[in-house]
């Protein structure tokens, strides 16, 4: 039933044999319609299930809002759940929130919340720079449970379920995000995918050997798989500096707490937290393996070295 009413339509980017794109419609009253996009998994998961809502047309209805109001559909939904809880938890108030009252399931509430927040409205300013803000102005202990990492709102997948995503979500400089990879070697190569403006879907069936093959017939220049590899380590490295010369530290790479503190209840992997000692095992291996300080998440003077980047070593230095 839901493909016969909602879905249009698939769409991809030029000459691109994927279409991953997808495009959904939403009845009208006697028309054809709107067509919206998505919605694809982390759209689903945290506008939907996250939010309690089993309904594909509400789903599809907030995830519009989101893409007119030029909010990302994951960190919204994120934020809407924090608020909810936050509702329950007796922090926040109607009042606090311009009358509306989050409440799991309600796609109704949902939609009018994101409204005041994508519009910055007075009575909701305070929720509208996000989780790490939202959970600043609320204090007793909403750390703990804003589901962020530097600032950036976690999406669908769940640390206690995935340890690797300690490694993903907390070395990622942009914070919690899961695709940049959860070893060194993914990430240095998804770096000179970056670079190179390559889609990462395609990843999985163009390695380096391929994309080096691209970048001679494109441009001439010719690289090996393991020139290309360097090429991502620095990128990884030039970034993680530019983040310690900014002040962040060890510290801005770990999870909330709530990860270690509430294990899975049900499901195949019931019981299961990713603990802090985990963690920060995982953590001190990946530094390990990256050539960093750990007491500064940063890379030593020796690997900027070894990389041709000393010059940023001299700046890390003073």
């Amino acid at each position: 039933r839901a493909e016969a009413v909602y879905w249009l339509r698939s769409e991809a980017c030029y000459y691109c044999p994927l279409h991953c794109r997808k495009v959904a419609r939403l009845p009208g009253r006697g028309g054809p319609g709107l067509a919206v996009a998505g919605p694809e998994l982390e759209t689903a998961a945290m506008l939907g299930t996250n939010l309690g809502l089993t309904d594909l047309e509400a789903v599809l209805r907030l995830k519009d809002r989101c893409d007119r109001l030029g909010l990302d559909p994951s960190s919204a939904g994120n934020l809407l759940g924090f608020l909810t809880e936050a509702a329950e938890r007796g922090l926040v108030t109607p009042a606090d929130l311009g009358g509306v009252a989050p409440r799991w399931g309600d796609g109704e509430a949902y939609r009018e919340l994101l409204d005041r927040i994508g519009r910055a409205d007075r009575s909701a300013a305070w929720a509208s720079a996000g989780v790490r803000t939202a959970a600043a102005h609320l204090g007793k202990g909403a750390a703990a449970w804003a589901m962020e990492v530097k600032g950036l709102e976690m999406d669908t997948y769940n640390p206690p379920g995935l340890p690797a995503l300690a490694i993903s979500f907390g070395t990622a400089p942009v914070g919690a995000a899961h695709e940049f990879g959860h070893t060194p070697r993914v990430q240095d190569e998804r770096a000179v995918s970056d670079s190179l403006g390559l889609c990462r879907f395609h990843l999985y069936a163009n390695p380096l050997e391929v994309q080096a093959r691209v970048l001679a017939a494109v441009t001439g220049i010719d690289r090996t798989p393991d020139d290309l590899r360097t090429l991502g380590e620095r990128v990884w490295n030039l970034e993680r500096a530019f983040a310690a010369r900014e002040g962040f530290g060890p510290e801005d790479d770990r999870l909330p707490a709530r990860p270690s503190a509430d294990a899975f209840t049900q499901g195949p992997r019931a019981g299961a937290a990713l603990s802090r000692d985990d963690e920060e095992r995982l953590l001190a291996d990946y530094y390990r393996q990256r050539g960093w300080d750990p007491s500064a998440a940063a890379p030593t003077a020796e690997t900027l070295g070894r990389l041709d980047l000393g010059d940023v070593a001299r700046v890390l230095a003073g």
